[in-house]
């Protein structure tokens, strides 16, 4: 392989941007042009799979009797799959949008710590996008690292459904040979060979799906990370630094000391007012890039939600199968948890901005200068948000979105 240069996506996201590559929707710019043809070849060999996938799974539905008892898995099955693969064309469609993305976060010479404390807000905040699943038996991870916590949960739940909806055929034996998801196929499945090559399918297009569906959520919220550090040292560089200058600027007694630092601290605030502009510029394009994703989430999760209560409902007893549903249900709830809890978040630190500015000790400052920091103030009131359409992300749509669906549910089993 050619190295000609870093590419962006591994350098900032490592492990996101790995998976991305090996579920086919991201070929690094480093490669040389003989291995990017041969990943485009398997690009493709990743879309076929998963487009042969989901129609044998949507024929199955369309020619299913309504009335069997795996209707309604059916349907979530389909819907799960329709999610995933909107997120593999949307990645596919909008490479460009997301170099844009990653190259406004790096390169960035704000972003680099210039005193210990600065360092330790950083590394506080990439380490919460370092995710390792031995890290939620630490008492310490689970503590002080609550972003992290979220995240890594979600996705040690999808992946246990995922293991779970794998095996279920094999240590159910006495009902012959059955498939982890149950699709149509234009031939029959009783001959072990053909069932074995009909399961490997399954998971060859299956495993990238979902493991994609996880590294597109984890890239968001590494996103979203992101802006939350820029804004954390934002208000430390205000609530410090500035007061650090102003805190001399009293101790001067020359009128060329005083010229002095007054000029450094009006350049200083400038300065900051700039990079505050930015970050929202930066949060407004990752707001853009995931607008429709949010969007297709917020769609498809309330009937998710609706039926895997109403296929938990219909079992009298415990068994892998009610296990498996359980697994379903907990994952798809923390998947649109995870953007509504991390767009509240970034709502929260946004707002907090002007806080900082406030308890400056900004009543010593030039008229100038305190008309400069009133914009900022001005524009923290507008908190950054995610939205789609009138709906905002956050932790009080996630709880009309439980109500909504507790809603749908009950009128569903009203029906049935």
């Amino acid at each position: 392989m050619i190295i000609q240069s870093v590419d962006l996506g591994f350098h900032e996201f490592p492990m996101q941007f790995f998976i991305f590559t090996a579920c086919g929707v991201w070929c690094p710019s480093d490669w040389s042009p003989s291995l990017k043809k041969l990943y485009k070849i398997f690009e493709i060999f990743q879309i076929i799979a998963a487009t042969w996938f989901w129609l044998t799974m949507f024929m199955n539905l369309l020619l299913k009797n309504t009335e069997s008892d795996l209707f309604y898995d059916n349907i979530f099955a389909l819907l799960v799959l329709t999610l995933a693969a909107y997120k593999k064309y949307f990645f596919l469609k909008n490479r460009k949008v997301i170099s844009k993305v990653l190259s406004m976060c790096s390169d960035d010479s704000w972003y680099q710590p210039k005193n210990k404390q600065e360092a330790e807000i950083i590394e506080r905040f990439q380490h919460e996008t370092r995710f390792s699943f031995l890290d939620l038996f630490n008492e310490n991870h689970l503590m002080l690292n609550h972003f992290r916590l979220v995240t890594e949960l979600y996705a040690l739940g999808i992946s246990t459904a995922l293991a779970i909806k794998a095996v279920i055929p094999m240590l159910q034996s006495k009902s012959g040979l059955v498939l982890p998801i149950e699709a149509w196929y234009p031939y029959k499945t009783e001959n072990i060979f053909i069932y074995l090559f009909s399961y490997l399918q399954q998971l060859i297009a299956g495993i990238p799906m979902i493991c994609l569906q996880i590294s597109v959520d984890s890239f968001f919220v590494c996103l979203v990370l992101r802006v939350v550090t820029q804004l954390n040292l934002l208000k430390y560089r205000i609530q410090f630094s500035s007061n650090n200058f102003i805190s001399k600027g009293q101790e001067v007694t020359t009128a060329t000391g005083i010229h002095k630092n007054i000029l450094m601290i009006d350049t200083w605030l400038r300065i900051c007012s700039r990079k505050h502009a930015k970050i929202y510029e930066f949060a407004e394009s990752v707001h853009k890039c995931f607008k429709s994703i949010m969007a297709a989430q917020l769609i498809i999760t309330i009937p998710c939600l609706c039926m895997t209560v109403f296929i938990l409902a219909q079992f009298d007893e415990l068994g892998f199968n009610f296990v498996d549903k359980f697994f379903c249900f907990a994952t798809c709830l923390m998947e649109i948890f995870l953007y509504c809890w991390y767009g509240n978040e970034i709502i929260l630190e946004s707002l907090d901005v002007g806080n900082s500015i406030y308890h400056m000790n900004w009543i010593v400052l030039q008229s100038k200068t305190r008309k400069n920091i009133l914009m900022m103030m001005f524009r923290a009131r507008r908190p950054i948000k995610f939205t789609v359409r009138s709906c905002v992300v956050n932790v009080a749509s996630f709880i009309e979105i439980i109500k909504t669906s507790f809603s749908a549910f009950r009128l569903l089993q009203t029906i049935s």
